[in-house]
């Protein structure tokens, strides 16, 4: 998103403004010097959203209150940084004001304002559309006679800018089931990616792409390349008018060119790639897992609209979510206590908790083979989001939805398979991952309901995200969960979720 080398040229070209200029006339500025400030301030407000304890003392002047934390200083900087794009309007749209954009996108969505964020990027990709970031073959990148490391640096730039605001689009269009903004023609991306690579290396004697070390954009663009540029055709599925049929194949051509793509990613930005980080490349394990979590949410992502029609599906996303799951555990382990704050960890881990429970609470007899894993992996989760609970409103709240669906589909499995029940009950098995909340399970419906085909195929898959987001637990039967931690301080401004949803369809089973 930022170019190191960019922002510090960019930083000292600030520091060397004369004052009698700024106090003047701050307006005949560069456009990008004039929102340079707000592009600093949300550069600031993500620092402090996840300043490590040791380098506390360091900034401890900039609080005002002496009971202010760092993460209520970070929400005032990304506000201030906000307030100087909306005081600069809409002239002069630049590269830094879209940067600032995106990054106060980013910020919003790491603090739990995730339909905020999906206003800001709406308005950020308006704004990289306007200075004209999509026209990715334009003549200033595409003219051999721009050829000096410089201009390569300022057309890469502002493809990746494109690039990222393509993925987010696509990301939180599968996960709100809104429309997608963007439209990207991927070998023609690729193609100028690849090209300005060369063109860089042909100037600078740079090694080749397998052998150079990893930066933070290597994982994006490689994400991209493995599954995040399916993510546009994931979500067209839904409206594209195909027969079961077609739909299937489509699925299973998608799922298979994934697939293969992951298998052929570059050792460096898989998970153990590198087996011994460097002193600098301490980031890059979690960088390895936060790429493993996505391209496998493209997966449950591309399976989970057909969990309940297609049984291939259902098996594929359950799989997929077992393994994001593996990764956030990996990841959790990780992090410290800082970092539960951001709501990168939540979003993952419950999305694919919600959809292992939902398939086991419609099909309790199916993916016996998996159930071991499945309920160890639901602990681990719970334990998750109850460590984070105490620094994260939504790890709260997910917690208590999960745990709530967990003694529903505890209550399914024992109802379906009551030679096993002593197995989900007994204290005396060890090491059993139902034993811990096996107590739950009492009290619950004991007729074993299962939907007919005709139900399974009316059905809406589950969209824990989409729900957790717009608040639409607590008009559902949720009845175990203390609804108290679902509270947010805002109003979600996107209301008339479908009557006739998952947690509807959820309700009228376990009635049954």
């Amino acid at each position: 998103m930022i170019d190191q080398e960019s922002f510090l040229q960019q930083l000292n070209a600030w520091h060397a403004i004369p004052y009698s200029v700024i106090s003047k006339d701050p307006s005949k500025l560069a456009p990008d010097l004039l929102a340079f400030p707000a592009l600093l301030f949300q550069m600031i407000a993500q620092a402090l959203l996840l300043l490590p304890y040791s380098a506390f003392n360091l900034v401890q002047d900039l609080k005002h209150r002496p009971d202010m934390s760092f993460a209520d200083l970070a929400v005032e900087y990304s506000e201030v940084g906000h307030k100087v794009l909306a005081l600069l309007g809409n002239r002069d749209i630049d590269l830094s004001k879209v940067q600032a954009s995106l990054l106060r996108a980013s910020f919003q969505k790491s603090t739990g304002s995730v339909v905020e964020a999906w206003h800001t990027l709406g308005s950020t990709i308006r704004d990289a559309q306007e200075m004209g970031l999509h026209r990715i073959q334009s003549a200033h990148c595409t003219d051999s006679a721009n050829s000096s490391l410089e201009s390569l640096r300022d057309c890469e730039m502002r493809l990746r800018l494109w690039l990222l605001l393509h993925i987010w689009d696509g990301h939180m269009a599968v996960v709100l089931g809104r429309a997608m903004a963007t439209r990207v023609d991927h070998e023609n991306l690729i193609s100028l990616f690849d090209s300005i690579s060369a063109r860089k290396a042909d100037l600078s004697d740079a090694v080749s792409r397998d052998q150079e070390r990893p930066v933070p954009f290597s994982f994006i663009l490689e994400g991209y390349r493995a599954a995040y540029r399916y993510l546009q055709e994931i979500h067209d599925l839904g409206s594209s008018g195909l027969s079961r049929v077609d739909h299937n194949r489509t699925v299973e051509a998608i799922h298979a060119a994934i697939v293969r793509n992951i298998q052929h990613l570059p050792g460096c930005v898989k998970t153990n790639g590198i087996e011994s980080p460097r002193q600098g490349d301490l980031w890059l394990p979690a960088a390895q897992e936060t790429l493993f979590t996505e391209l496998h949410f493209v997966l449950l992502a591309l399976h989970r609209p057909y969990i309940f029609s297609n049984p291939h599906s259902r098996e594929e996303a359950h799989n997929a979510a077992l393994r994001v799951l593996a990764s956030q555990i990996r990841l959790f382990k990780m992090s410290t206590p800082r970092e539960y704050q951001p709501f990168n960890l939540v979003f993952a881990t419950f999305d694919a908790l919600v959809l292992i429970e939902a398939i086991y609470i419609i099909f309790p007899l199916v993916n016996e083979s998996r159930l071991d894993a499945s309920l160890e992996s639901i602990q681990w989760g719970l334990e998750m989001l109850d460590n984070m609970r105490g620094n994260n409103q939504l790890a709260a709240c997910a917690h208590n939805i999960v745990q709530s669906l967990y003694q529903k589909m505890m209550a399914r499995l024992n109802r379906a398979a009551p030679r096993s029940n002593e197995m989900h009950t007994s204290p005396a098995v060890q090491g059993n991952p139902a034993e811990r909340f096996s107590q739950t399970t009492q009290g619950l419906p004991e007729v074993l309901a299962i939907p007919t085909q005709e139900q399974l195929y009316s059905m809406q898959p589950p969209q824990p995200l989409h729900d957790l987001i717009f608040h639409s637990f607590a008009s559902h039967d949720v009845q175990d969960t203390q609804l108290a931690d679902c509270a947010w301080s805002h109003q979600s401004p996107l209301q008339g979720l479908p009557t006739e949803d998952f947690w509807t369809s959820l309700d009228t089973l376990i009635d049954q």
